[in-house]
């Protein structure tokens, strides 16, 4: 059974709530922290969720789009319109396999317009990675892909996001993703807390972790609050359920 972790909500984000990582309900701002300055500083805003923790990896792969190693290249900070239509959010609840009448009682923040209720442009940080491996999803060793994540710094603006992993340049992770290739956007985290893992120390940066040959070494998790481990024999299995083995 999941784990409901209550945290200030601040406000709305489309890509922190993806694939039930977060609440799928539109929720209002109750609590907001920002530190002002008269001399150009930086302006400060703390944004947190009301979060679903998975407790088992099944769930947590069950719920991800794609599963790869990659390797973070570089990052740019910009804001977005993460505003999803009426059509965009029928279309990813279907996906998530939500019956008509739960689809209907969800899509109630989305106006009869086709737009999306009240949200506004958010600070985002892209960041690039270079896939290195696949355990699930349909990109090759080589692709680059785009990543959203809430928050960032930009003029003089700061949005810190509570829990969120920050994806270091030059590191490689094992990621779980969800894909918003439909809506036109890069991937999210399937969970902000629970899908970026580190490599083993075991495991030489050139090496696949599907050829590793001890099954029972346990990725790190970028966060101490993730109740999960992934194995290497968790990566395979799925990676053999995918059909991604040679």
């Amino acid at each position: 059974m999941k784990k409901r972790i209550l945290i200030t909500i601040l406000i709305l984000l489309i890509i922190g709530a993806s694939l039930s990582a977060c609440s799928r309900d539109k929720v209002k701002a109750d609590e907001h922290a920002e530190l002002y300055s008269n001399n150009g500083e930086v302006i400060e805003t703390i944004i947190s969720f009301d979060v679903v923790i998975f407790e088992e990896i099944e769930e947590l792969a069950d719920n991800a789009t794609h599963i790869i190693r990659g390797e973070v290249l570089d990052k740019v900070v910009k804001w977005m319109d993460l505003n999803l239509s009426r059509e965009e959010h029928e279309y990813r609840m279907v996906e998530q396999g939500l019956s008509e009448e739960e689809i209907e009682a969800n899509i109630y923040s989305v106006r009869e317009d086709g737009t999306a209720d009240e949200l506004e442009i958010e600070l985002v940080t892209i960041t690039r990675v270079l896939v290195l491996e696949v355990f699930q999803g349909n990109h090759e060793v080589g692709d680059i892909i785009e990543i959203m994540q809430s928050g960032g710094e930009y003029g003089n603006e700061r949005w810190i996001v509570e829990g969120s992993v920050d994806l270091e340049i030059g590191s490689e992770l094992v990621l779980f993703l969800v894909s918003w290739e439909f809506a036109g956007l890069p991937y999210s985290l399937t969970s902000i807390i629970q899908s970026v893992y580190y490599i083993p120390h075991e495991i030489e940066h050139d090496n696949n972790i599907i050829e590793f040959n001890n099954c029972e070494v346990v990725l790190e998790s970028a966060n101490e609050a993730n109740p999960i481990e992934v194995s290497v024999g968790d990566l395979i299995e799925i990676a053999e359920e995918n059909d991604l083995l040679d």
